[in-house]
This record gives C-alpha cells, sequence and structure tokens, in this order.
C-alpha cells in the first residue's frame, strides 16, 4: 500500500484544544502509520539499524492507542524489511509486508492476529492493500508480478482463501463488511472505467460521471473527478442522490469519503486539504471549525479520514498527525461543533 521506509517518524494527537481542555500532544516513533477505520488506532513500524555488518536489522511493528500507548506486534530480523499496509477497525489484527528473497526482493503478504502470522497470503514485486474489513478477516489486494506478467487484483477471507477479481485491476476501497470493493481498469479491452466488486457476483460496471477513486466503508457513496465543457469537477454520486458535481482545480484526486458523504480528502498535486459540504478547507480550518487547536503540529497532508469523519491523520513535519474531534456523543463537545452541524454552504450542479 506504501512504499517501504526506514525513517523515524513522530504520531501526534490531538483531542482537542490544549488550551481549553488541557489536554497535550503525544509524539510516538513509528514509520507509515496507518489508522483503523475506528479513527482511535494507529498501526506501523520502527527499524533499529544493525551496528555490524554480519548482523541484520531489526523491524518491529506497533499498534498505538491513546489508551495503551505503543503495543509491539511483531519484530523480524532482516536485511529486507517490514511494513504495515493495512488493518481492522482497531488495528489489532493486521496486514504486513516482508520483503524477502535472494536474487530477488520481493513483498509477501501475511496476516497478524492475536500474535501468529499466517501463511503466506500473496506475494510479488509488490503488493498493495485496497482496504480491509472492520474484523480484519478480509483483505482486498492487487499484486504486481515479475517479467511483465499483468498484475493480480484479489479478495482475500481468513479461513476460506481467495476470489479473483481479474488481470490490470486496481482495487481503492473495501466496505467494512468486506462484501464489496471498488474497482477501477480495463475489462475485455473496454475503456479504463470502474466496477463495484460483489462477494460472489463478480463485477458490475459503474455508471458514474467519470472514474471513480473512492468509495465510502458502508459502500454508499462514490466520489471521482470528471470533467465537462473543459472545466474540472469533481463528484460524489449516491443511488439516492445520483451525481452532485461541484468545480475543482484541474487535476484533483478524491479519497476517503465519509459514510454520509459530506466530508472527503482533495488533492492537487502535492497539496491535500478536505472538502466538507461543499467548501474546500484546510486540515487546520476544519478543525478549527470544531474549536481545536494544533498545538504547533503541522497537518498540511492528510492522508486518512475516518467512517464518520471525526478523526484525520497524515504525514507532518517530521512525524504523522492524527487528529481526533470529539464526536456528538462525547462528553465533551466544543461549542462550535453545533455550529459546524447547521452550517452549510453548497455551491453544486446537481445531476441526477
Amino acid at each position: 500500500m506504501r512504499h517501504v521506509s526506514v525513517q523515524l517518524v513522530a504520531v501526534f494527537t490531538s483531542l482537542a484544544a490544549a488550551t481549553a481542555l488541557g489536554q497535550s500532544v503525544t509524539r510516538v516513533g513509528i514509520s507509515n502509520a496507518v489508522m483503523g477505520e475506528d479513527g482511535r488506532s494507529l498501526a506501523g513500524t520502527t527499524v533499529k539499524w544493525k551496528s555490524e555488518w554480519w548482523e541484520q536489522d531489526t523491524y518491529t511493528a506497533l499498534r498505538w492507542t491513546p489508551e495503551t500507548g505503543l503495543v509491539v506486534k511483531h519484530t523480524i530480523h532482516s536485511d529486507r524489511g517490514m511494513m504495515v499496509v493495512d488493518g481492522s477497525q482497531d488495528m489489532s489484527t493486521l496486514y504486513l509486508t516482508i520483503n524477502e528473497g535472494t536474487d530477488w526482493i520481493y513483498s509477501r503478504l501475511y496476516q497478524l492476529k492475536d500474535g501468529s502470522k499466517s501463511n503466506v497470503i500473496s506475494s510479488g514485486l509488490s503488493v498493495r492493500s485496497g482496504g480491509v474489513s472492520a474484523d480484519g478477516s478480509t483483505i482486498a489486494f492487487r499484486t504486481n508480478f515479475y517479467e511483465a506478467a499483468p498484475s493480480q487484483a484479489s479478495v482475500w477471507r481468513s479461513g476460506i482463501g481467495y476470489e479473483s477479481i481479474g488481470q490490470e485491476l486496481g482495487v481503492s476501497s473495501l466496505t467494512s463488511d468486506g462484501s464489496m470493493a471498488l474497482v477501477t481498469g480495463s475489462v475485455f479491452g473496454h475503456d479504463t472505467r470502474s466496477f463495484l466488486w460483489r462477494r460472489g457476483a463478480g463485477l458490475t460496471p459503474l455508471s458514474l460521471p467519470g472514474d471513480a477513486t473512492a468509495m465510502s466503508r458502508n459502500g454508499t457513496w462514490f466520489v471521482g473527478s470528471t470533467v465537462v465543457n473543459g472545466q474540472t469537477y469533481l463528484y460524489r454520486w449516491s443511488a439516492a442522490t445520483g451525481a452532485e458535481l461541484f468545480a475543482a482545480p484541474k487535476g484533483v484526486v478524491v479519497t476517503e469519503p465519509t459514510n454520509d458523504g459530506r466530508t472527503f480528502l482533495v488533492r492537487v498535486g502535492n497539496l491535500s486539504n478536505m472538502w466538507h459540504d461543499g467548501e474546500f478547507l484546510s486540515v487546520e480550518g476544519y478543525l478549527a471549525k470544531f474549536g481545536i487547536g494544533l498545538g504547533g503540529v503541522d497537518v498540511s497532508n492528510p492522508t486518512f479520514l475516518s467512517a464518520d469523519g471525526w478523526s484525520i491523520a497524515g504525514p507532518s513535519a517530521g512525524g504523522t498527525f492524527i487528529a481526533i474531534i470529539p464526536s456528538p456523543g462525547s462528553s465533551i463537545v466544543p461549542a462550535a461543533w453545533a455550529v459546524m452541524m447547521c452550517s452549510r454552504r453548497r455551491r453544486r450542479v446537481v445531476h441526477r
């Protein structure tokens, strides 16, 4: 899912403005952190470099939550590398790629559950996760092989095994129950387009304004971009609403839609922002609407957004940030939250 990196990073958590609620920023050294669907768990790796040529580097996979701090999940001694590519809702079940091989370096995908590593799920030049079910039993992924062999998109279920999706296809999203996946690519020589994969039913073409780049975890919302008369639009689509188009900069990429379709992440080149109810916002601006300060943390490059929209995470200067917004059911809710829920500014072209 992400390229192997051995740089140390830090994780920052901001539950609310420190001055208002007395909460502080926490730094945890893990690399390439991924966020669980619950928005309160992270997993990543650390590396200890060997000090002598005959030794091996030590890679450790760790899980973090505000309650437990860092917990070691798996350790290997290797010159090749290990990375956490995805995990269950609370990151109690992890999926790891371990780089192995002699003449060639190749990645092997494993499931790590209850401290036990599964047999090899897949192996190839690279293995990219397209999503994991909330309970951690199912993963959708794409494997790139050697010698110009076509890549393979697949779904694997613990205790059951594989179901092939198809060749030369990409998988970008999996529903929480693992029953549906968003797939993009060319099938039977047709132009690139988006498909919905359903367990046991295969692929169904999607009639969308343009190729979809992400699907919400409940399978309701699809987001992507399109061009109409030279103008770029991002769109969100559901069966209930049809397509809603919003003017956007050229080259926009849309990811991480929430289950209510109101919020998602947008990227143009190296610049990342958020979109909420028809408005483009920086993460700083989005958090400010909830009365949450940054405490000096750089949050300009969001990568993950929880399904409920209350947690955001991504790379930061010298690390990775996670901001957890008090939800409506929380006993601590900033007064600005009520204002946010009532404020909707929409500029859109609606196609149904």
